[in-house]
């Protein structure tokens, strides 16, 4: 472990002046994947590094991420679904011997998150986005990893629109997640109110 830890940090070093790039223009807004690694203990590849450096959007991207105070968030570098990130990750989530509604559904195996990507999230409300691109694991990630490394909450009335939709009703409701006031990721059926924004970098 102490070896591929060694390993790990001269990648970071090696690609260390490319994200400081974007470290200029977004600030406090960009999540650098060295801080991914200290909070969660997820090591990348030198291979996934390169891969995440050269999809890193442009100069003007960027600075219209920072204008419309958006996050520029990497995803893990493996995949991920809600039910292992509740295993890694058990203080964002209810107790397991707490039924929940969505206990049985089937998003919580099949939605999962893609490995090596970077994600824009909002800071900002904005009227509901009827093309949601991102599902429960994919947001799950982001709101985790920005309590972890910028100790910053949604509000208890935030919540994302995600892609996943539930497989127990009749007719299959889409499917949206957010904070509790205890620090809990808490899942609902989607709603037409605000929602916080966000997208798949390409």
């Amino acid at each position: 472990m102490k070896r591929r830890f060694l390993k790990l940090l001269k990648s970071l070093k090696y690609f260390n002046n490319s994200f400081s790039e974007v470290r200029k223009i977004m600030g406090d807004n960009f999540i650098s994947p060295a801080e991914v690694v200290r909070v969660t203990k997820f090591f990348y590849t030198k291979k996934q590094l390169k891969n995440l450096r050269n999809k890193l959007p442009s100069k003007k991207v960027l600075e219209k991420l920072k204008e419309n105070n958006f996050f520029l968030i990497p995803t893990p570098p493996r995949f991920f679904s809600l039910n292992t990130l509740s295993v890694y990750f058990p203080y964002f989530f209810n107790q397991r011997n707490i039924k929940k509604w969505y206990d049985k559904e089937s998003f919580l195996k099949t939605d999962k998150i893609y490995p090596i990507e970077w994600i824009g999230l909002s800071k900002e409300k904005v009227e509901r986005n009827t093309t949601e691109t991102l599902n429960l694991a994919e947001t799950a990630w982001l709101i985790m990893i920005l309590k972890l490394t910028r100790k910053v909450n949604l509000e208890d009335d935030d919540f994302i629109n995600t892609s996943s939709k539930t497989s127990s009703l009749i007719v299959p409701k889409a499917v949206s997640i957010g904070f509790m006031s205890i620090d809990r990721l808490t899942i609902a059926l989607s709603s037409n109110t605000k929602f916080i924004k966000c997208f798949k970098i390409k």
